[in-house]
């Protein structure tokens, strides 16, 4: 008989590299903490990253974050913990999680206006009767979302000139 040879075990890992960036910012520097305050749960699209970011706001360090964490999101954790970070001076820290909560801001900005216009199209397929007041809600949330995305990206864009300068 041959012996069966040992296939190799390949490991998919879906994720999302920024959010797993901004969280492991978070869980690694903890002097970040209070430089997070623009960031919520919503701007997490993967679940375990939203349940991870949720219970890392409701405590005060790593090891109560590990105590309450449910069990099935150790591993992540250890991932986020141990994840390689780039070297950068102090100050890049601080910087690195602005860009990123920036850059999950405007992720959410365009997921909210891309719904928004489904939710228009979808209305318009269907022969939706939509009142005044219904329409111009409507409008005035895309035009809402867009005012910010815009912002968002000046913001994104002015950072980068800056930085060139310096």
């Amino acid at each position: 008989t041959r012996a069966k040879r040992a296939e190799p075990r390949i490991v998919v890992r879906y994720g999302d590299p920024l959010e797993e960036y901004c969280l492991s910012l978070l869980l690694q520097h903890p002097e970040l903490r209070d430089k997070a305050g623009g960031l919520s749960a919503s701007h997490f699209e993967r679940s375990e990253n939203s349940e991870v970011f949720a219970v890392w706001c409701e405590t005060s360090d790593i090891l109560d974050l590990i105590r309450r964490i449910s069990i099935d999101l150790q591993e992540h954790i250890d991932v986020l913990t141990g994840r390689h970070l780039p070297p950068v001076e102090e100050s890049g820290w601080e910087e690195a999680l602005i860009s990123c909560i920036r850059r999950l801001e405007e992720r959410r900005l365009r997921l909210e206006e891309e719904y928004l216009a489904a939710e228009t199209i979808r209305n318009i397929k269907d022969g939706a009767v939509m009142e005044p007041e219904e329409l111009t809600a409507l409008q005035q949330r895309s035009i809402d979302v867009n005012s910010r995305l815009v912002t968002k990206m000046r913001e994104r864009t002015e950072t980068r000139i800056s930085d060139r300068g310096n």
